[in-house]
């Protein structure tokens, strides 16, 4: 081999090896997608063979629900008396997949409320007209009647079960928030100190329930899928890091509180979550999600039916139950197992998996393994270097 072409070797096997060192902590599409590939084809192949019943179940508003009871949305009392259906026949939590961030908006009550206002200032000229009071009553019975967000605030403090959503908005924040005792935040807030905040996704602003209905519920949690679209319906994100402060996820805090244990109980701060005897391994503050198969892999109970029926024995009797949509144009998920699984039962492939100690784990080995790879690189380099520097001396 003559000088130039050594030199061409040496040229080819550092510029080899540069791109090699350098896809490693990038994100390179098409390697994520061949990877995507193979995680896919896994998942479908390692789904469950003899999978025990589940503890979760589905309460779906798909479209023989939507045709019976009207378009989206609904009064909110008859999501209030679903919750109490749900509670009467067993269900130890609920998960709603709804958020209600603002009050509804009834004409009807705001001139209720308009009249109620009018009587009150009659009342005032004229104190000696009792015979009238009955009206004031029954203006107050009617609003009672007519505020469904009252109605389902209400339900919600009753049931004492209910974990809420929320949404964060991705991004990062420029100064960390400072929440005062009052805030219905604290009921779902984790100190920053019990977690590695860095690894948390970081989130600039959050969409909640209204005020009323989120200080009513036992808990809040966030539905946020990955922000990375490639990694979307593969991981799970168990905290976001809204401004200084971490939330738990929907699924987490659902089985967190299935299991009795409060979330700082189980963090393990650089290296998971354990729940049981195993520890849920996090990579970048994701876990990978173990599909329990495609989609209906858990029971849907339609909401019509559940609600025009309302005792169903045994069905939810101690499980976690779900309620979201399913029907047509409703959220859903691209997964390995199903391009199109509804969120909700994504969610309950999560909790599936975090009951079940269900995960994926990238190996600790892996690192070296990458390594080892750029060895046989590495060698030639070093020989077409070794052979360069002998034919420049041999030339001399």
């Amino acid at each position: 081999m003559n000088k130039s072409d050594t030199r061409i070797n040496l040229f080819l096997g550092s510029l080899v090896v540069v791109i090699c060192i350098y896809l490693s902590f990038i994100s390179f599409s098409p390697f994520e997608s061949l990877e995507k590939l193979i995680y896919e084809i896994e998942m479908r192949l390692d789904t469950p063979r003899n999978p025990v019943e589940s503890k979760v179940a589905i309460v779906n508003i798909d479209d023989k629900s939507i045709r019976e009871l009207g378009q989206w949305p609904w009064p909110r009392h008859i999501i209030a008396e679903m919750i109490s259906i749900l509670k009467s026949n067993g269900a130890k939590f609920i998960g709603i997949d709804m958020i209600f961030s603002e009050k509804e908006q009834n004409p009807g009550i705001k001139e209720i409320k308009k009249l109620h206002s009018k009587i009150l200032k009659q009342e005032k000229i004229y104190t000696s007209a009792e015979k009238e009071t009955w009206i004031l009553a029954e203006l107050e019975e009617l609003e009672k009647r007519l505020d469904n967000d009252k109605i389902l605030s209400q339900t919600v403090k009753n049931s004492g079960n209910i974990i809420l959503p929320v949404v964060g908005e991705f991004g990062k924040y420029k100064t960390e928030l400072v929440i005062p005792p009052e805030s219905f935040l604290n009921i779902s807030m984790l100190k920053k100190d019990s977690i590695n905040i860095e690894d948390q996704t970081p989130v600039k602003k959050l969409t909640a329930p209204f005020n009323e209905l989120s200080k009513s519920s036992h808990a809040l949690g966030h539905i946020n899928l990955s922000p990375n679209k490639t990694m979307m319906g593969q991981v799970h994100i168990p905290f976001i890091n809204y401004r200084g402060h971490i939330i738990p996820s929907m699924p987490l805090r659902l089985v967190l509180d299935y299991i009795h244990k409060h979330p700082e109980e189980v963090i393990i701060k650089g290296a998971g979550i354990k729940i049981g005897e195993k520890i849920i391994s996090t990579s970048n503050g994701e876990m990978f999600i173990k599909f329990k198969g495609g989609r209906r892999s858990f029971p849907y109970y339609s909401f019509i039916d559940i609600f025009n029926v309302k005792k169903v024995p045994a069905v939810f009797d101690g499980k976690i139950v779900l309620i979201g949509f399913t029907a047509k144009g409703s959220a859903a998920v691209n997964t390995p197992v199903d391009p199109y699984m509804p969120r909700i039962e994504f969610m309950a492939n999560v909790i599936e998996d975090l009951l079940h100690g269900r995960f994926l784990k990238r190996s600790n080995l892996m690192l070296y393994l990458e390594g080892f790879i750029l060895v046989p690189c590495l060698r030639n380099l070093f020989l077409d270097i070794g052979n360069l520097r002998y034919l420049e001396v041999s030339t001399e």
